[in-house]
């Protein structure tokens, strides 16, 4: 770890809890490196690879530390790479820095390894630490449907949800908690309140002034979509009725085509465990919030397990991919004629530039080429650097899905349906 200059900095260091707008703020964060600097505030590593322009979002400090792992040959998880490279980074953006006021942010900070090395940068500096907190329901459901989406994770939610509660490691806001013990300024902000004014809320934490920047092309715009709860459910449903990945890549690809059009339901059984859960810190960290910000702890308006329904639009685009599937394997009784070969990876298939522009993947400790041959080709993932899109990638036909329990018929017109999912295997 390169050791501490021994001025005195201003360290700001964004830790982006899951599915608080992180990748939003980045990209913005990204794009106004200079305005900052006029303001007094460094935004270091996007210079040094060209990230500013590229409209990838993604945290400096992640930058960095790929960069590390890079420079010495290691080949570790996310975790690991936040345990042995975090303190350089941050040395690094010291160093390196004229500026009087550095401003950091990651989405991977929010760890055990992470508190205790910023910690030890509050010694000598003055850090703040800015986290942008949620609904703890909504939270879970956020990391769940992620994974989904993501990480090719099978599990209903309240299976999923189970395994993290009963796991011994600490939740996020437990985290949260010690971070609030550190000789720190913690600042936390109550996500569910400032999302559409984002950026704004974050200047003026900061302290610069929003007028001084453009936020428009940021407004409405999303950058990381997420899945509906229904459509979550639909790809674990079909994935633990031994669908193929391609087949839940491709559903997944059908339903982040447009936005949900239905808001996440509330399951009442699951909410009052969330809260039981975090009752603790959540009381904690309502200390800390402004008045009007505080997190909630009674339940609200939910539904049953038993109630959960599926509207006929997501179940007509499952039954679309289906019917898809099964005409391109030729499960009709013909075989396809001429089936495409599977290309494997590219020729210029760059492993730590996959890592570096899917954190995701890094975060899950996949391996590059193991994720993409799995998943990443079917999302379009990009895989090399001076590319903002990856290249369409012909898909075989063969090895088609099976979806015993999920669809028997389809019409034409789909009534809705109400469908009780399978319980956690």
């Amino acid at each position: 770890m390169r050791p501490a200059t021994a001025i005195r900095k201003r360290l700001i260091i964004h830790i982006g809890l899951y599915k608080t707008g992180s990748t939003a703020l980045q990209a913005f964060l990204a794009q106004t490196v200079s305005v900052l600097a006029s303001s007094g505030i460094a935004y270091p590593f996007i210079a040094q690879r060209g990230d500013g322009g590229s409209g990838v979002a993604i945290g400096n400090i992640w930058l960095e530390l790929i960069r590390l792992r890079q420079k010495y040959g290691s080949a570790c998880s996310t975790d690991e790479m936040v345990e042995r490279f975090l303190g350089e980074a941050i040395g690094n953006a010291i160093a390196e820095s004229s500026h009087n006021t550095i401003l950091l942010s990651c989405e991977h900070l929010c760890s055990e390894s992470a508190l205790r090395i910023i910690g030890s940068f509050a010694i000598v500096h003055d850090v703040s630490v800015i986290a942008y907190v949620r609904d703890p329901y909504d939270l879970y459901v956020s990391r769940w449907k992620q994974r989904v989406k993501s990480q090719g994770e099978a599990a209903p939610f309240d299976a999923w949800l189970a395994l993290r509660l009963r796991e011994s490691e600490q939740s996020l806001f437990a985290i949260l908690r010690e971070f609030a013990a550190l000789p720190i300024n913690l600042i936390l902000i109550s996500y569910d309140l400032h999302k559409k004014r984002l950026i704004e809320s974050f200047l003026q934490r900061i302290g610069v002034d929003p007028g001084q920047c453009n936020t428009e092309p940021y407004k409405g715009t999303t950058h990381n979509r997420s899945l509906s709860y229904e459509q979550a459910m639909l790809v674990t449903m079909a994935l633990q009725n031994g669908a193929s990945s391609k087949f839940s890549a491709d559903l997944l690809s059908q339903f982040m085509s447009s936005p949900a059009a239905s808001s996440d339901p509330t399951i009442r059984e699951l909410d009052e465990k969330i809260l039981a859960k975090e009752e603790r810190e959540i009381l904690f960290l309502n200390t800390m919030l402004p008045a009007g910000e505080k997190l909630r702890t009674t339940l609200r308006p939910a539904i049953a397990q038993s109630e959960i329904s599926f509207s006929s639009e997501n179940v007509s685009r499952t039954i679309r991919t289906l019917a898809d599937h099964v005409v391109k394997a030729g499960l009709r009784g013909t075989r396809v004629a001429s089936p495409v070969a599977d290309p494997g990876l590219p020729s210029d298939f760059d492993a730590e530039e996959y890592l570096l522009r899917n954190p995701d993947v890094a975060m899950a400790g996949m391996a590059a080429e193991v994720h993409y041959l799995k998943y990443g080709r079917w999302e379009n993932r990009v895989f090399r650097a001076g590319s903002t899109e990856a290249p369409s990638t012909a898909r075989p036909v063969s090895g088609g899905a099976s979806t015993s329990g999920i669809v028997h018929q389809a019409s034409r017109e789909p009534a809705p349906l109400r469908i009780r999912p399978q319980a956690g295997r």
